[in-house]
């Protein structure tokens, strides 16, 4: 019979299936001890002159959360893989328990596919860079998307939100935003800002690139565009009392003001068309005015109800015409 000894050190070298066959095959073959049947473990002890069971690792070495892993040949030993750690191989290291940190080594750069956060929060996550694959985070901007070589098959957008939203219980006071933005100077300022508008909550920007195969044309273009209301008439919808395509809060004074001069709607000369330029473009519908108007060259609006109404550039005053 086999040494029980033996049969039970083999055994315990693996809990799977493997380690079990082996036993197995020790029981039935009846070798062990000092035997020499070939295929037992008498053959090894007489080739190699020692008991390779010597090599084995006791069990007394494993604690809880313990494997075995080996950094050089032959040399198995006990790693021990703490909380919140995978065990993996960074690169030029050896087999060990990683910490998240090094564990992001292995994954940065690898999504081959789109990666799905299952709706949950993504918080602190410090600058981003999104686009075309080559754009990387700029600590100048929060968020930054570059995608310079778009194949436009429909509208493309370089960063777009929606929010849908409803009220169920109590009126509600506040608003709905699809994008708030916010600029402000900090209390850690020393300097002056010399540009001359060094702070604004909405930068817009559009241009052309040269070097193009062939010269096109482009319809129009806005640096700001306000598409037309999307107001359902369902008899059971909303009522929009106000719509406003601008809306411009009033700024009031207030004492000790570190404001110098307020403007709604300041418009810089406009002399860049080849052919029109206008500062204001109304196609059509009244417009209504309140408060002092004040004009530095001379203003014609033609016939209007029989009224020719111009300004009189000398002293500001608008003059009406009846019969004209």
């Amino acid at each position: 019979m086999a040494d029980p000894r033996i049969i039970e050190i083999i055994a315990r070298l693996s809990k799977a299936n493997e380690g079990e066959r082996i036993a197995s095959q020790v029981r039935s073959s009846g070798g062990g001890g000092g035997g020499s049947t070939p295929g037992t473990h008498g053959h090894t002890h007489e080739e190699n002159g020692s008991d390779a069971l010597t090599s084995f690792i006791p069990e007394s070495l494993f604690d809880a959360h313990s494997i075995i892993a080996a950094t050089l040949d032959n040399t198995p030993a006990v790693l021990t893989v703490d909380e919140l750690k995978v065990v993996g191989r960074i690169t030029s290291g050896n087999i060990a328990a990683l910490t998240g940190a090094q564990l992001w080594t292995i994954l940065t750069g690898q999504a081959g596919a789109t990666v799905s956060m299952n709706a949950q929060d993504l918080s602190h996550v410090g600058h981003i860079g999104a686009g075309d694959g080559t754009t990387g985070a700029s600590a100048l901007r929060g968020i930054f998307s570059n995608d310079d070589y778009v194949v436009l098959t429909s509208h493309q957008t370089a960063i777009s939100g929606y929010i849908g939203a409803s009220r169920t219980g109590s009126t509600y006071t506040s608003r709905v935003s699809g994008g708030d933005f916010s600029a402000f100077v900090n209390d850690l300022n020393t300097q002056n800002w010399t540009n001359t508008v060094g702070l604004c909550g909405v930068f817009s920007e559009i241009g052309t690139f040269g070097g193009n195969a062939s010269s096109s044309t482009i319809t129009g273009a806005a640096a700001f565009y306000v598409a037309p209301t999307d107001i359902s008439i369902a008899a059971n919808d909303p009522i929009i009392t106000n719509y406003y395509g601008l809306h411009v809060v009033a700024n009031n004074l207030v004492g000790n003001s570190k404001l110098t001069n307020c403007y709604g709607i300041y418009i810089g000369a406009q002399a860049s068309g080849a052919t029109l330029n206008y500062a204001i473009y109304t196609a059509g519908g009244a417009v209504y005015h309140v408060g002092d108007l004040t004009a530095a060259n001379i203003i014609t609006a033609g016939n209007v109800d029989g009224i020719d109404i111009s300004v009189e550039n000398s002293n500001n005053k608008i003059l009406a015409y009846l019969g004209v």
